[in-house]
């Protein structure tokens, strides 16, 4: 099934330090339809890659060969875009970033379950009605 991938899912993926067997499962479950993500999802995910190296936590050349298998996965842009007063409507309702929202209304919108390890998102996610994952 497809589901709405964030960062904090990414990044566990990203960094072994960070591995959890239930979010590698995540990645196992890619298969045929794959994950959607917002459009600031490929910016997010390499902001986290270059601050991770300018403090030493990866090599540099290392940025582009994460973001490059990323870019092999079965991960595509969101076929919908909610509107703004939606994502502001989310992130007032639930005390989240506009970013978190975001995914917050794409998985709304897209009936589909959200992976994140973000507390605050999934909590919201819950309340929205919406399954969760990893399970937690």
């Amino acid at each position: 099934m497809a589901f709405i991938l964030d960062a904090s899912v990414t990044c566990a993926w990203i960094f072994a330090d960070e591995a959890v067997p239930a979010v590698d499962a995540l990645q196992d479950n890619l298969g045929v339809e794959g994950a959607w993500v917002p459009p600031f999802w490929w910016l997010e995910v390499a902001n986290v890659l270059v601050q991770s190296a300018r403090r030493g936590r990866i090599e540099m050349a290392t940025v582009s060969q994460r973001l490059a298998e990323l870019g092999r996965m079965n991960i595509h842009p969101s076929p919908v875009e909610p509107d703004i007063e939606t994502v502001v409507d989310l992130s007032l309702t639930h005390g989240l970033t506009t970013y978190d929202a975001l995914y917050l209304a794409h998985a709304r919108r897209l009936l589909l379950p959200l992976a994140t390890l973000d507390e605050p998102l999934r909590r919201a996610a819950t309340v929205e009605g919406l399954a969760v994952w990893p399970a937690g």
